[in-house]
């Protein structure tokens, strides 16, 4: 079953609605009103499923917000409608009404967050943690205000939390037993049972220390090895490749049929090896992101506004295609389809890196990051386009991360430093060429 979603405007009898309708050949056709939209509904454009302002007029950034969200949303739902676990659900509009809510963190506003005793267990506590802090429509601010994305993220936490307690052969574990021993437990489970990667871990013990840290300010009871800063956690230094300038080179001179989908894939990735945009803001430029000189946009995962010189190859791209943006694909496509660029563009020697690979069988089928040495075409990423413009940009003389920033759109430099990954050798030999004339 291909199930497409789409958003359309329609017209009632007191104006205009947004929709969103998914349906295919199986006779599934189910839609919902996106009720949230403040915006004019004469600027939806069908086209590119997105509204279109000028930015001179007053509701600009809050388009772009918008249609970030937009995005995000038809994902979402692409994933809920694929998940294993949905094979054999149907889909009506009540479903895609609960996703929705779901999604954006709406609520009917007379429930009340669940009452919490004084002694609450871990997965009790985590679930009234989300509903008392994630984002809620109308209000400036609700809790932490954590995203659809964060909460995520404390999802994929709490399933494992859940593992780890049917590993224990325990039903669950009350917050102020959550001690130093608990925590080694919880890791050392995720390292040897689940074989997680140690940035995964990293991230579940963030959560879980943001989970105890909340409750500890709400007077809840936590283990004193907690408060005394005994959980601790040192991630092993990710493996990850970049594209060198001659690897870059190669894909530039790589050729494939004018139109074909190869091709395609090429002018987008090339546009992202020399933007350093996220794949998530890469699929949503229009031209109204570029501005003469530039390309400004607001990215959808941080919500910072970004400014990213047009280099001559985007420039060569976009006058290839009389102006426009190449056909947009789907980020599994294009992942797959720049591997096989670079393939093609002879980028081959072996490295040191980790690819996933399903590992286990039938029920016991897990999906891991193996570290091993592969050709490095198979390494490359859509992420891995964003690690090379910032590691080959930092390279040069006179560009500092300060300036990279601007670019990027991380936060702070130390954020900026994780992805650039210049080798120590590469690194002196560049103050060996700044410095030979001095000494």
């Amino acid at each position: 079953m291909i199930a497409i979603g789409k958003f359309k405007v329609e017209p009632t009898k007191s104006g205009k609605k947004l929709v969103y309708r998914i349906r295919n050949a199986n006779s599934v056709d189910i839609k919902i009103t996106i009720n949230h939209i403040v915006l004019d509904f004469d600027k939806w454009d069908n086209l590119n499923q997105s509204f279109k302002y000028k930015r001179t007029e007053n509701d600009y950034k809050k388009s772009i917000e918008l249609n970030n969200s937009l995005i995000l949303f038809s994902q979402f739902i692409h994933e809920q409608i694929y998940s294993p676990k949905a094979q054999n659900q149907k889909l009506s509009s009540k479903w895609l009404r609960e996703k929705y809510n779901d999604f954006f963190g709406f609520e009917n506003p007379k429930s009340k967050p669940e009452e919490i005793d004084n002694e609450p267990y871990f997965t009790n506590y985590y679930y009234h943690y989300i509903s008392i802090n994630k984002k809620i429509k109308g209000q400036v601010k609700n809790g932490k205000n954590l995203l659809p994305n964060t909460i995520k993220g404390y999802k994929t936490m709490i399933k494992c939390w859940k593992q780890f307690n049917i590993y224990n052969k325990t039903v669950d574990i009350k917050l102020r037993d959550i001690d130093l021993n608990i925590f080694d437990k919880f890791v050392y489970f995720q390292e040897s049972q689940q074989k997680l990667g140690s940035g995964t871990i990293d991230t579940n013990i963030n959560k879980l220390k943001a989970i105890l840290r909340f409750a500890m300010q709400k007077k809840i009871e936590v283990s004193q090895d907690f408060i005394h800063g005994t959980f601790t956690y040192s991630p092993e230094d990710s493996i990850s490749i970049y594209l060198n300038e001659n690897d870059i080179d190669k894909i530039l001179k790589t050729n494939f049929p004018c139109g074909s989908y190869m091709d395609n894939a090429k002018d987008w990735f090339i546009i992202q090896l020399f933007s350093a945009l996220r794949i998530s803001d890469l699929f949503q430029l229009n031209s109204d992101h570029f501005q003469k000189e530039f390309i400004e946009l607001t990215t959808v995962k941080t919500k910072k506004e970004i400014v990213i010189p047009i280099f001559n190859p985007i420039r060569k791209i976009l006058a290839k295609n009389r102006g426009k943006l190449p056909r947009k694909i789907s980020d599994v496509k294009y992942n797959e389809y720049i591997k096989l660029i670079c393939k093609e563009a002879g980028i081959d020697e072996i490295v040191r890196g980790s690819k996933s690979i399903i590992i286990g069988k039938g029920k016991n089928k897990k999906k891991r990051k193996i570290v091993d040495d592969y050709p490095k075409w198979e390494l490359v990423t859509s992420h891995t386009c964003r690690r090379s413009f910032l590691t080959n940009a930092s390279q040069h003389a006179g560009v500092t991360l300060v300036d990279l920033l601007a670019i990027s759109g991380h936060t702070n430099t130390t954020m900026l430093e994780r992805y650039i990954k210049t080798s120590n050798h590469t690194r002196a030999n560049n103050v060996k060429e700044r410095l030979a004339e001095i000494y």
